[in-house]
């Protein structure tokens, strides 16, 4: 009779843990999390809501989410990419509190048009059903509200968009006005909720066009009061594209 030692035994169960492991986070969690994720769009952003693909890598912590398109009804507006990826740092299990080492989003694209809003149609509320004891009736009732608001606790060292888009059309206007922004890239460095035991949270913000407009910010943002303080930077703006509303508004 072959008595096996408990090395050999601790080594089997760590071994077919592994396997159950990677059986789990490579084919199973993937599905359910797509399944959740787009019952939960549909029922909450948009009945139309779809994900093609997500992937999953338990030992390196990477999700991928692969084109999600989240189209507007009404067809006022629609928001979509081509693929979401997401590495969970390590430091998660520390801290308690969910730390993100890098989200990038590749070919993001938003779409609004700007219409009548009398052409829109809105659901109506009965006035019962608003609480107006509980519902802000001024700026200042509105940011006591939003400082009372328990903002989680959260950090993620890098966050990437590549290759963005952006088309807004306004048919309200006099002339109509059509604007894109393609490619669109930025990037945001060390962005946090959690100030660290100097009281400091600093992060910087940079986004780039390929026609040379960029928007820079660097500061701190505090949750409690809501606030920030910072430099704030652009240039490389082309005013000539707004012609339609100075030609509106301002009459020159």
């Amino acid at each position: 009779r072959v008595v096996m030692k408990k090395s050999q035994k601790y080594l089997i169960a760590t071994g077919i843990a592994l396997i159950a492991y990677a059986i789990v986070g490579f084919f199973v969690f993937p599905p359910v999390v797509k399944y959740f994720a787009v019952k939960t769009l549909k029922e909450n952003v948009s009945p139309e809501a779809s994900i093609t693909k997500v992937r999953a890598n338990p030992f390196t912590f990477e999700l991928q989410v692969e084109e999600l398109s989240l189209p507007d009804p009404s067809g006022i507006w629609k928001v979509g990419f081509d693929r979401a990826t997401v590495n969970v740092s390590a430091m998660t299990f520390l801290k308690f509190y969910p730390v993100m080492d890098l989200i990038r989003l590749e070919g993001p694209e938003l779409d609004y048009l700007r219409v009548d809003p009398t052409e829109v149609p809105v659901e109506v509320v009965e006035a019962s059903d608003v609480d107006s004891n509980t519902a802000p009736q001024s700026m200042e009732e509105l940011a006591a509200l939003l400082n009372s608001i328990n903002i989680p606790k959260v950090r993620i060292n890098l966050l990437e968009v590549v290759d963005g888009n952006l088309n807004f059309r306004d048919e309200t206007n006099e002339v109509q006005f059509t604007e894109s922004i393609n490619p669109m890239n930025f990037v945001l460095e060390d962005f946090t909720t959690v100030v660290d035991a100097s009281g400091d949270n600093t992060m910087r913000f940079l986004a780039k066009t390929d026609v040379g407009t960029e928007v820079e910010w660097s500061g701190n943002v505090l949750s409690h009061p809501l606030s920030t303080q910072g430099t704030f930077r652009i240039s490389g703006v082309r005013i000539d594209k707004f012609s339609p509303y100075f030609n509106q508004f301002l009459r020159f």
